[in-house]
């Protein structure tokens, strides 16, 4: 449900100055494979380079450093090898980027875009247009697009990456949907049910989560089009039983990823050995994908969290 900015600001006012709980969530990701990468040091410099060169106010990039991009891809992929490390690390500093300059005024590389519909539906083509030309899906010989946006050049150099491991139908499916494994499956099962299904709750699962834990920093970005205000509009309920609503969510998306893993694991037995050994390596890699996701914002200083979780991994704080 779309909500209007003058339900936008009556949402702002009921939360400023609440307390916000947030039970312990760790028990629902003990099961699923977790870790940090241990080639995560040797991203760092690479990091730090994109931040100083993408971001030019001084008070910005304090900000763009506290997010940990490192962390996040580290936790994300605990296993890969280091240029596709490197890989994930430039593409998500990239997406960060990318989104926080629609979502907000505060360290956009242009403020009208939060606001300006046309600005943004402007932006959005230019980005679709750089996406298509670095992944090689462009006429041949046509030259790259214009673009203002200076931080899609990160996608450039993830591209470059990308494309020296990865063949045309990789590339596709990774401009489609998503790719960094570094392990083919026939056709039948990219397509399957099954898989469909497990992409579905790794992606519910990072949304919940997110929202959860991105609140306070939301709230003070002015930012009502996450799960908890949507739902405290939708339902007409307060804060704190929209963030148990979410709560239970969480935990139902765990259950059927649980069962959609199954059932992906089990249409494997139709393929060779070798096509169950990589959906056994997919499913540990959905596992750290969402692991990876909640260990990175509950300790991440962009959402600021981690100073307010109790011992018994529940959360407390005022917004």
């Amino acid at each position: 449900m779309a909500v209007s900015s003058c339900t936008a600001s009556n949402l702002l006012a009921q939360v400023q100055g609440q307390t916000m709980y947030v039970p312990p969530l760790d028990s629902l990701y003990s099961n699923w494979i977790q870790g940090v990468n241990p080639l995560v040091e040797e991203i760092r410099p690479l990091v730090e380079e994109l931040l100083v060169r993408y971001v030019p106010q001084k008070e910005d990039l304090s900000h763009a450093r506290a997010s940990a991009y490192c962390l996040f891809a580290a936790t994300w992929y605990p296993d890969c090898d280091l240029p596709r490390l490197q890989f994930v690390v430039i593409y998500s500093i990239f997406l960060f980027f990318w989104d926080d300059n629609i979502d907000r005024e505060e360290g956009s590389c242009d403020r009208e875009l939060s606001y300006d519909i046309n600005l943004g539906t402007q932006y959005r083509s230019e980005a679709k247009g750089y996406v298509n030309w670095h992944l090689g899906f462009e006429a041949k010989g046509c030259p790259e697009p214009e673009y203002r946006n200076p931080q899609l050049e990160m996608f450039g150099m993830a591209a470059k990456i990308l494309r020296k491991m990865a063949d045309k139908d990789t590339l596709r499916r990774f401009r489609d949907e998503v790719y960094m494994m570094g392990v083919s499956f026939p056709q039948a099962l990219l397509d399957s049910q099954e898989m469909l299904d497990c992409w579905t709750e790794v992606n519910k699962n990072i949304i919940f989560e997110n929202d959860l834990l991105s609140f306070k920093k939301e709230v003070a970005d002015g930012a009502t089009t996450t799960l908890v205000p949507v739902l405290m509009n939708e339902h007409s309920i307060s804060m704190n039983d929209a963030v148990a609503l979410t709560v239970a969510g969480l935990a139902e998306c765990c259950k059927r990823f649980d069962t959609a893993a199954t059932a992906l694991r089990k249409r494997a037995t139709e393929f060779d050995p070798n096509v169950q050994n990589g959906v056994g390596r997919l499913v540990k890699c959905f596992e750290t994908m969402q692991s990876g996701c909640y260990n990175w914002s509950k300790k991440t200083d962009r959402y600021g969290v981690g100073p307010y979780r109790k011992e018994d991994g529940s959360l407390q704080f005022q917004l």
